[in-house]
């Protein structure tokens, strides 16, 4: 062979061998390549898993704050558990709380690895985080312990307004939006009808399955709620303090107020007869017996967790002689007429007739124009048959609930635990017995209009009364503390009286307290039935926003109008009509208040009333969708950091105005940060 041929033959050789290491080292390469890819998705896969059992671990978790941080932290572990991750080797699972209403949750473990295990690679271990956060409370209301006014000091500072609930049988349009029929003739709203359709209930109630089970019409606990709801009430007790609940003038009594700022906390707006003698008729089904109702809250957002505590029902009288100066009231006896205890559950009248005729007994009834105790109002200290037969509790104090009740010197009072601790009061208006008003019963299907309801004859079965009270959370001692506080839940009726028949003035009251963790989102207040008011001039009604520290700038931002979001025509306050159901999107109203020059266009306030127009939204829904400032805080140097106003503007006009108040966030209160 040819010397040549054999270097060409030793090179095709030497060639073959480089081929194939190429392809070895290539192949390893490759293997390890698509190793990688596999197991990278392996491990995406199992970090996916990971971070929804985070988030679902954080979101179950962040409800328990800030009341009860152990067991926010031991429900997001279990839940991690439920998930498949539980907090044993080799997993990891920690839980934090980076702020008050806000819950983190960090789950470790290993990710396996398959192919990668070929090449000697190891499992390796994945965090994934993620952290909820809840929203805290809008609190309605004015400051502190307190919410309403009593008689004495209705229109002192902060106390423009008291409590207000009405009966089945009356007019929505005279301001409840919730309590009464929704059925609401022509009459009532002039040219429009007030009928709700689909009905406004309250938010929580049994028709909207928002109320606990137990607490429902044919419960086995036998509390007494009507279908529809009653206005609720969130009080808080700090830690290691204890506090009782009371409530001012907590009987349905209508009178004759003797004074125009008051005159319907005793309900003599005409829709009770005088009773210039005890023997004058009065229908009784006319008049409306009260339920308080305690429920401890163990998790904030949810009703379905509240542990009823008690139940008092106070029954109602009549106090015409009683606001005339003469210490007498009237009754309808229950019969047999027999006396009370701390645990009767007989209800309030069980009259031999069905149209009976009133009792009149000398003296004063406890509670009224006084705070009587929820927890521990006994009717044994009544001086006379009568009080004994005023109230009735139909739920007993649950004293074997340790965790929410301790006692002290015979009394029981509502204690705060190691952390804090929320409770809820519902008030629910019933009929002149005691008994519910079952709307959702066959029976209430056909119910009369409130026109016709209202008519007082005895054939009426339903209430028509308004009735004024106030709440007040009390330390032991019975005094007031600035550390507790009651709010409304949501929403609240409230009764101003509104008195400029000597020219224009203007003024503001304490309405919600806005947490700066709202900066930057968007709440609707919306408010029912405004500007029933009478008189030769003008009436507004706007939110205005408080003073506040800047949290960019750190610079003082002043009081002033709230913005309201822009509409398909710019900014405007919408028109909702007579139900919050209704599908559509609203008519809208622009900003006015009457003043020069004008109010930004974007000015949350509106006209509600003159005298060419009259009542502008009788009976209807007036929605501000309010755009919170980015920078807002909650901080301020002004007094009452942080409470929005409700601000009236009137202007040779005078009136009482009855109106539902109803605020919320526009989202969910409970949700993830931003990158969970």
């Amino acid at each position: 062979m040819p010397h040549g041929e054999n270097r060409v033959t030793r090179w095709v050789d030497t060639q073959k061998g480089q081929v194939l290491v190429i392809f070895a080292l290539t192949a390893v390469v490759l293997f390890a390549i698509m190793g990688l890819a596999i197991d990278a998705g392996i491990t995406y896969f199992h970090s996916d898993l990971q971070q929804r059992a985070a988030a679902s671990a954080a979101l179950s978790g962040v409800a328990y704050l800030p009341g009860d941080v152990p067991q926010g932290v031991q429900e997001a572990v279990l839940t991690a558990e439920r998930d498949g991750y539980p907090n044993s080797a080799p997993n990891n699972v920690v839980v934090t709380e980076p702020t008050s209403n806000e819950l983190e949750v960090a789950i470790t473990a290993p990710a396996p690895v398959y192919f990668l295990g070929l090449l000697g690679f190891g499992t390796h271990n994945v965090t994934a985080y993620a952290t909820a956060q809840y929203l805290p409370a809008i609190q309605l209301g004015q400051p502190g312990p307190t919410l309403g006014a009593t008689v004495a000091n209705l229109g002192t500072a902060d106390n423009y307004y008291f409590m207000r609930t009405e009966g089945w049988g009356n007019p929505r349009s005279e301001g409840d939006a919730f309590t009464p029929t929704p059925t609401d003739s022509v009459n009532a709203c002039k040219s429009t009808s007030c009928t709700a359709s689909p009905a406004d209930v309250h938010q929580i109630s049994c028709l909207d399955d928002t109320e606990p089970t137990s607490s429902c019409v044919g419960n086995a606990d036998g509390i007494l709620t009507n279908d529809n709801g009653g206005y609720s009430y969130l009080i808080y007790v700090p830690a290691n303090t204890t506090s009782d609940m009371t409530v001012y003038n907590p009987s349905f009594d209508p009178g004759n107020d003797s004074g125009s700022t008051i005159y319907t906390y005793h309900d003599d707006d005409s829709s009770f007869p005088a009773l210039s003698s005890y023997t004058q008729a009065v229908t009784p089904t006319d008049y409306a017996a009260m339920a308080y109702t305690l429920f401890a809250v163990p998790v904030l957002y949810s009703r379905a967790n509240d542990i009823p505590l008690v139940e008092d029902v106070f029954c109602p009288y009549n106090a015409w002689d009683l606001d005339q100066g003469t210490a007498k009231y009237s009754y309808y006896e229950a019969n047999p007429a027999v006396g009370r205890s701390r645990a009767d559950t007989q209800g309030c009248n069980n009259p031999s007739t069905s149209n009976p005729t009133m009792e009149s007994v000398s003296g004063t009834p406890e509670g009224f124009h006084s705070y009587a105790s929820l927890l521990n109002w006994d009717p044994s200290k009544s001086t006379d048959l009568a009080g004994y037969n005023l109230f009735s509790r139909p739920y007993s104090l649950q004293t074997s609930e340790s965790s929410y009740l301790t006692s002290s010197g015979g009394n029981y009072y509502l204690s705060g635990g190691t952390g804090g601790q929320y409770y809820r009061l519902q008030v629910d208006t019933l009929s002149w017995d005691g008994s519910v008003i079952n709307t959702s019963s066959s029976a209430d299907t056909s119910s009369p209009t409130a026109d016709s309801a209202n008519v007082g004859s005895s054939s009426d079965p339903y209430p028509t009364a308004h009735a004024g009270y106030a709440l007040q959370a009390v330390q032991e001692s019975g005094t007031t503390s600035s550390l507790l506080t009651v709010s409304a839940l949501g929403e609240m009726c409230l009764y101003t009286p509104i008195d400029a028949t000597g020219g224009a003035s203007s003024f503001t009251v304490p309405l919600f307290l806005l947490p700066t963790a709202y900066a930057g989102k968007v709440i609707a207040v919306r408010v029912f039935d405004p500007g029933d008011v009478g008189g030769s001039g003008n009436a507004y009604l706007g939110i205005e926003q408080p003073q506040y520290t800047s949290s960019t700038t750190g610079r003082t931002v002043s009081q002033t109008f709230a913005s309201v979001l822009a509409g398909s025509n710019g900014p405007e306050v919408d028109n909702l009509g007579t139900s919050l159901g209704d599908t559509g999107s609203g008519t809208p109203i622009t900003p006015n208040d009457g003043g020069s020059p004008a109010i930004g266009a974007d000015a949350a306030v509106v006209e509600t009333y003159d005298t060419s127009g009259g009542t502008f939204y009788n009976g209807q829904w007036v929605q501000f969708n309010i755009q919170v400032p980015s920078d807002y805080t909650s901080n301020s140097a002004a007094a009452n950091p942080g409470y929005w106003d409700l601000y009236y503007g009137v202007n040779n006009v005078t009136a009482g105005d009855t109106i539902t108040v109803q605020v919320q966030y526009l989202g969910s209160p409970v949700h993830l940060l931003p990158g969970s």
